[in-house]
Parts: C-alpha cells; sequence; structure tokens
C-alpha cells in the first residue's frame, strides 16, 4: 500500500509519520518529535524517544515557533502575508527577547533555503540541539503545517553532528509530502 492510498483512506500524519520516526530514532538515538502549528505556536503531537529526553516535554507540549526548530522549519514555509503575521506575534510576546529570536530565525531562514532542514544548538541554554524539516499537510487555503524534530544534547548534537540527521529528516519528508497534501481535501 503506497502512502498516498494510505492517506486517501484515512490514516493520519501522525500515524503514517510514526514508523519512519521510530527508524531515524533507531539509527541515530535522537528523539523524534512531530508537532503541529497553532497558530504562533507549536504543539507536539507524538514524539519517539532516543539516548535523551527534555524534560517536561511530554506530548502535549507548547512552544513558540521561534523557540523551536520545527517551529523555525514550518516559520522558514509559511505564506509571507502568515510569516509576516505570526513574526508580530512572537515580538509583541516577549519584545526584549526579540533581537535575538529575530537573529535565530533570520539564521533559520538561510539555512532552510540552502540546506532543505533547520538546525538550532541554542535552546535550553544551549544545552540542546535539533534538526528539523516542515511537512505541509493538505493543498489550496486549507493546509496545516507540521514541523518534524531529531533532537539530543549538544554535547553529543553539534550543528556538524546534527547534520545526517537533517539528511535523514528531509527522506522522511519526501516520502510523507506527497500523502500529506491529499490529506486533508480527502477526509473532506
Amino acid at each position: 500500500m503506497t502512502l498516498g492510498y494510505a492517506a486517501i483512506q484515512g490514516q493520519d500524519l501522525p500515524g503514517l509519520a510514526h514508523p519512519y520516526m521510530a527508524q531515524t530514532t533507531d539509527e541515530f538515538r535522537v528523539t523524534v518529535s512531530l508537532s503541529l502549528r497553532n497558530g504562533a505556536e507549536m504543539l507536539s503531537i507524538d514524539q519517539t524517544i532516543g539516548s535523551f529526553i527534555v524534560p517536561g516535554q511530554p506530548i502535549g507540549w507548547r512552544a513558540s515557533l521561534a523557540s523551536s526548530a520545527g517551529g523555525l522549519a514550518v516559520l522558514a514555509v509559511l505564506p509571507q502575508a502568515v510569516r509576516d503575521e505570526m513574526l508580530g506575534v512572537i515580538e509583541a510576546s516577549n519584545p526584549a527577547a526579540w533581537p535575538r529570536r529575530q537573529e535565530r530565525i533570520r539564521h533559520a531562514f538561510a539555512q532552510y533555503e540552502s540546506t532543505g532542514f533547520v538546525v538550532v544548538t541554542d535552546m535550553f541554554d544551549g544545552q540542546y540541539a535539533a534538526a528539523a524539516v516542515p511537512i505541509i499537510e493538505g493543498r489550496g487555503s486549507q493546509l496545516r503545517y507540521w514541523g518534524l524534530a531529531g533532537s539530543g544534547l549538544t554535547t553529543t548534537w553539534t550543528a556538524e553532528a546534527l547534520k545526517p540527521v537533517g539528511e535523514a529528516l528531509k527522506r522522511v519528508q519526501a516520502l510523507l509530502q506527497p500523502a500529506a497534501s491529499v490529506m486533508l481535501s480527502a477526509s473532506s
């Protein structure tokens, strides 16, 4: 059964993604998270646990789009008008932190443009790092934006060490994106 057929038959994106998330965790020992954009935040929907568990980050956690690798990957592919709106919300939520966040966002956009994934190494006071890709569910005006991220401690996962994880996540994205593009319209 192809992934597109599975999507049309009602399989949801987390269900389709989970085996690939587990495979990525097995290969790299990273924790792989699937999160969904909800306004200016990302909401964790599923995860496979690697050699490092982020304390206080069970399924259901929420983070600003600018505070997670998955959120930054999603920001990189949002339509310009939506992206501008989200950047305004992020800036207004904490003006003092905006210069630091703005630099992180600029770096993530440039990185996504050149590699197809985002790597962030300065989360949780520089102790936590992640690589991420976006997945866009639906088509036309009915879209949902997902972030797929592999993460771990910066003592193991430097920006250079995360490049193979980012490449693996791109391969998962390439497998899932065709099915994701028909999912919302198939369930309508």
